[in-house]
């Protein structure tokens, strides 16, 4: 059966248009299922699968005072272990970590940055927060995954006080800020 020529234009576009929309689609769902992710969205840190909550639990900083995990003047907390003894790497190290907080700008006071660390340490900027021993003790018991962290390990507790990112030791400063910039806002 012959279609006149007028109706075999119009089934034509109707074909070349139902192509046109359907081959990105397509062509996504063939590079999803083959693993492939642009670099632009992924995450340098790691999801913590599924997200260890931590309600309920309030820190104390070394001076006693308060610092709850769900609060309304920090929305994100960053947990960063730090090293027994503190030379001047980790001082380095130290500094750093104010410095991606800092960066976030206006942003900025959306992150607190709280430290899991020894007795000693040397002077600090006031927005890292070094917290009591009993406070790490507590952390440790509720959430395992803290226990098992190395020395430099940043984990990101969000605003409901649920443990959801870890970023791992080695990871570069500016990564870890590509990150905190993309969630503190």
């Amino acid at each position: 059966m012959t279609l006149p020529p007028r109706q075999r234009r119009s089934r034509t576009t109707l074909i070349v248009v139902a192509v046109l929309f359907l081959t990105p689609f397509l062509l996504a769902l063939v590079l999803n299922r083959l693993g492939w992710h642009p670099a632009a969205t992924r995450n340098n840190g790691t999801l913590v699968q599924p997200p260890m909550p931590l309600a309920g639990l309030v820190l104390r900083d070394r001076a006693g005072g308060e610092l709850p995990l769900a609060n309304p003047e920090h929305r994100w907390t960053l947990l960063v272990r730090v090293p027994l003894a503190c030379d001047e790497a980790c001082q380095a190290r130290l500094l750093e970590l104010h410095r991606v907080r800092v960066s976030l700008g206006r942003h900025a006071p959306k992150l607190a940055i709280r430290l899991l660390a020894p007795a000693v340490l040397p002077a600090l900027p006031d927005t890292l927060v070094p917290l009591a021993d009993g406070s790490v003790a507590e952390l440790v018991e509720q959430a395992p995954l803290v226990a098992q962290a190395p020395d430099w390990t940043g984990l990101l507790v969000d605003d409901k006080a649920y443990l959801m990112m870890r970023f791992e030791p080695g990871l570069p400063a500016r990564l870890v800020r590509r990150d905190l910039a993309r969630l503190v806002k």
